[in-house]
């Protein structure tokens, strides 16, 4: 008895390694995708490219900006296409992935500037983008962004 259980337990794992390692690609190549998106995002916002933002938008995509107003789709585009916010460098770093099914979310810290309403802006944020799989392809539905401001240090607290 004790031998037929252990040839079920090693059967089992030799069973379902090939679909732990299955699902562990594909989780892989979503993720890739989704990095992919994110940067092809970014460029579109540097290049102000609106075709490209609009086919990477989904159209119920809201983005929270750093002074937590929530803008649609329409506008956020609209304030990109009239320059209104333009981009002149997006630098990501410390990105993370996870995927659940057809929906995933990433988490990145980017340095920007930019000029936003004629004033210049520059500095770190993270950002957190909700992504979904439809129609074979990944669209961004979030985007919020909140600024990593600099330690407090004892004089700025008054102590």
């Amino acid at each position: 008895m004790k031998r037929f259980s252990i040839m079920v337990a090693v059967l089992g794992l030799a069973l379902g390694t090939p679909v732990l390692t299955l699902a562990q690609t594909g989780n892989a190549k979503a993720e890739q995708q989704v990095r992919e998106l994110v940067n092809s995002l970014n460029q579109a916002l540097i290049k102000a490219d609106v075709p490209t933002l609009n086919k990477i938008f989904a159209d119920e995509f809201t983005i929270i900006r750093p002074n937590g107003m929530a803008v649609g789709k329409a506008d956020a585009v609209k304030d990109v296409e009239s320059g209104k916010t333009k981009f002149e460098s997006i630098e990501a770093s410390d990105s993370n992935v996870h995927i659940y099914g057809n929906t995933a979310v990433m988490t990145t810290l980017e340095n920007t500037s930019a000029q936003i309403g004629g004033h210049p802006i520059s500095g770190q944020a993270r950002n957190s983008y909700v992504c979904v799989k439809r129609g074979g392809r990944w669209i961004v539905v979030l985007r919020q962004i909140t600024p990593v401001l600099p330690p407090r240090t004892e004089a700025s607290t008054g102590k």
